[in-house]
């Protein structure tokens, strides 16, 4: 559990790198960048490179537009994007609905249906040559009572593809555009002379169905922070079972049931309490919240633990050059590390409080076993006591000597910190030197056999060195993919494509 805990502020760090992902593919689209669907094949009508979408009801849309297509000529395009920046979405509907030319040349039939998700706007902008059949009044109505009660509860996939449904029947002739108006009550939940067909993952607004949770609770950000939480649960899983540096005086202390049940407070009882006893929703937001309420839990415990006991050492008589060996491996523990910035509390008491030991354990004085005055000597001085390897490793800065001596005699005292270095323990002299000076291929991998590296270990002290070989797994036939994709860009261009159609402003547009 130590290593996890040392890492923390690399994992914190990680976090805000991957939550920060889905805000850089969020990144204000212009009408120029939003994917076209008619590009690839496979995506025929809808735009959701933010993935907010579900993969099934893509497939779905798609399905009702490519059949709305092949019997009327009449184009949707779908778009769900999460910001446009400062555009406003109508704007934004009417300028890519033209770009891509939704709908055939000559009859301007085409429609785009946009959601704005930052903005909690979605607009409808309507070809010329439907404006008589998917009127504004039409199209505001199938908004508000298909469409928004879905998307207040989070449940894009049901508020999207229900209002795709209703905008087939009308250009399919299923309902004529002006008996759907005419019928439908101002108060009407749903027309009664409109069939809805009910999505898979619930058929009404606040179902209470997993799927539907997922949308309102976690959606497009939260999956990375629950993916993160994932690997982060499996690392400090990985800890509970790790062999302990026993020369480090807190790890060899540690009991067991003392880190299990830190695990299990900051695992698994944190995250149950916040996201469902409170039912705080996943999301980016709440996710970096509860990274970072999680490592200072984490990191007080410890750190409280440190200090106490540091004082049971202290308490039990040890001498002042262990104490304050003791505490300069404290000191080290977080001496460079990141979380001195981003967690001021408990660290910056923690450091003070080491300090304070330093400080004093200095000026201490130890007899030694012929009844001499031992004091600590300065770094100058204590390399008189050091051997040449020693000497090397404060050099390489992968180990600091503290040497209490007495004044005049040969008695010495000799402590070693381990300093944070990429250098480990020579196989041969046990210099702490050892380090990896070149990895390079033998073999490439091939799609068809595996490679072979080499990693070539040197020891600055004693020039031991040691070679490793190790395999390089095959490469993945990840190239179907991408034939296959070149193919059918080669066939969106010849027959899949939009028709160049335009318009002139018609259509509506709904907040939720």
């Amino acid at each position: 559990m130590t290593h996890l805990f040392r890492l923390l502020p690399a994992l914190f760090v990680l976090l805000l790198l991957q939550i920060c992902i889905p805000v850089t593919a969020q990144r204000k689209w212009t009408v120029k960048e939003v994917p076209d669907p008619k590009s690839t094949p496979s995506l025929n009508y809808v735009s959701n490179p933010d993935g907010v979408l579900s993969s099934s009801t893509v497939a779905e849309i798609n399905g009702y537009l490519k059949r709305l297509e092949d019997s009327t000529t009449d184009q949707v395009a779908v778009v769900v994007l999460q910001s446009i920046g400062k555009k406003v979405p109508r704007d934004f509907a009417m300028e890519l609905l033209r770009y891509w030319g939704v709908g055939r040349k000559d009859k301007n039939n085409g429609v785009l249906m946009l959601l704005v998700m930052d903005q909690r706007r979605m607009e409808f902008e309507v070809g010329y040559g439907l404006e008589g059949k998917l009127t504004d009044l039409v199209s505001k109505q199938i908004q508000e009572d298909y469409m928004v009660p879905y998307a207040k509860q989070g449940n894009y996939d049901a508020a999207v593809l229900n209002g795709v449904q209703q905008v087939v029947h009308i250009l399919s002739g299923t309902v004529a555009g002006d008996a759907y108006a005419d019928a439908l009550p101002a108060d009407a939940a749903f027309p009664p002379d409109v069939p809805v067909q009910a999505p898979s993952y619930g058929s009404a607004p606040g179902s209470g169905s997993i799927t539907a949770l997922y949308q309102k609770h976690v959606g497009w950000g939260g999956f990375w922070v629950l993916l993160l939480y994932v690997i982060f649960f499996l690392a400090g899983l990985k800890t509970l079972f790790e062999k302990k540096d026993r020369t480090q005086f807190f790890d060899a202390a540690r009991p067991w049931w003392f880190l299990l049940l830190r695990f299990l407070g900051c695992y698994v009882l944190l995250p149950l309490i916040v996201f469902g006893v409170a039912g705080v929703p996943v999301n980016i937001f709440t996710g970096v919240a509860f990274f970072y309420v999680f490592a200072l839990v984490a990191t007080s415990v410890t750190v409280f633990r440190l200090l106490a006991q540091l004082r049971r050492k202290e308490l039990q008589g040890a001498e002042d050059d262990m104490m304050y060996f003791y505490a300069r491996q404290l000191d080290q523990r977080w001496k460079q590390s990141i979380a001195n910035k981003v967690l001021p509390f408990p660290l910056l008491y923690y450091r003070e409080r080491v300090g304070r030991y330093l400080a004093r354990l200095k000026e201490g004085m130890v007899i030694s076993d012929t009844g001499g005055e031992m004091r600590l000597l300065g770094e100058k001085q204590d390399d008189h006591y050091l051997t040449d390897g020693q000497k090397l490793e404060e050099q390489l800065k992968s180990v600091d000597y503290d040497v209490w001596a007495e004044n005049g005699g040969k008695t010495f005292k000799l402590h070693g910190v381990l300093l944070s270095s990429k250098y480990s323990h020579c196989p041969r002299c046990n210099t702490m030197a050892y380090y990896l000076e070149s990895d390079r291929t033998i073999e490439p991998a091939t799609y068809s056999s595996s490679g072979v590296g080499l990693k070539v270990y040197t020891c600055k002290f004693c020039h031991y060195q040691e070679r490793k070989e190790y395999t390089i797994p095959r490469k993945s036939q990840s190239g179907s993919g991408s034939s296959s994709g070149s193919g059918s860009s080669s066939s969106s261009s010849s027959g899949s494509s939009w028709g160049g159609g335009s318009s002139g402003g018609g259509g509506a547009g709904s907040s939720w």
